[in-house]
């Protein structure tokens, strides 16, 4: 159970001349918990991943939710020969299996909270109201829709806040985009949205302006 797994940070990105010393921390800090397998959620887990894969000979997973990791997961499928690709769609998942071994390719749909109790969320107008923004959507025209609706959104329920994740090569595209509508005032930036998911799965409205083949 993932209740029982230790937790513990290292770095993601180090020099070469560190990695040994990352491989021998992954060691130590897995010494007295070893894991029966490694997920790795996001690519920029994926050779810290692998590391503690090979630290603690342990069969290795990799979450893929965007088909600009087909490149990679090829690269890493070619190095690791039993790594098993999970898929949270049934078209991503043919989708990788045409450029990879189709039988190290799962299906794995997301996993969406849902409260026993449907929340009257507009019952009470004193009630304030979150609304969390996931990216990374690369086009600014896609910014500029999500804006346009927030806005409208906004000037109807004035007690609402915006979280608008601001990552990647598309944030300040979103942040523009924020501040041309006047949204500035009712929005809060966070920098990873992964970091804070427990709290974002309790937002009133979640939206996600992405692209075709990607699910977050």
């Amino acid at each position: 159970p993932l209740a029982g797994v230790d937790r513990f940070e290292v770095p993601f990105r180090v020099p070469p001349w560190r990695r040994e010393t990352r491989r021998r921390l992954l060691e130590a800090l897995t010494e007295r918990r070893p894991p029966d397998a490694v997920l790795a959620r996001g690519r920029a887990a994926w050779t810290v991943a692998r590391e503690l894969a090979e630290v603690r000979d342990r069969p290795l997973a990799v979450d893929s939710w965007d088909l600009d990791h087909v490149r990679g997961l090829v690269r890493l499928t070619r190095r690791d020969p039993d790594l098993l690709v999970l898929a949270p769609t049934r078209t991503l998942a043919e989708r990788l299996r045409t450029r990879i071994d189709a039988d190290r390719v799962r299906f794995v749909p997301v996993g969406v909270p849902v409260p026993a109790e449907p929340a009257e969320v507009m019952a009470d107008p004193e009630r304030s109201i979150a609304i969390a923004v996931l990216g990374p959507a690369r086009q600014a025209t896609i910014w500029r829709s999500v804006a346009a609706a927030l806005v409208e959104a906004t000037s109807r329920v004035p007690q609402a806040h915006v979280f608008l994740e601001c990552v990647g090569p598309a944030a300040h595209a979103a942040w523009r985009e924020m501040r041309r509508a006047h949204l500035l005032e009712r929005l809060t930036c966070l920098d990873e949205a992964a970091g804070v998911r427990p709290l974002l799965t309790r937002c009133d409205l979640l939206v996600v302006p992405e692209p075709p083949g990607r699910v977050r």
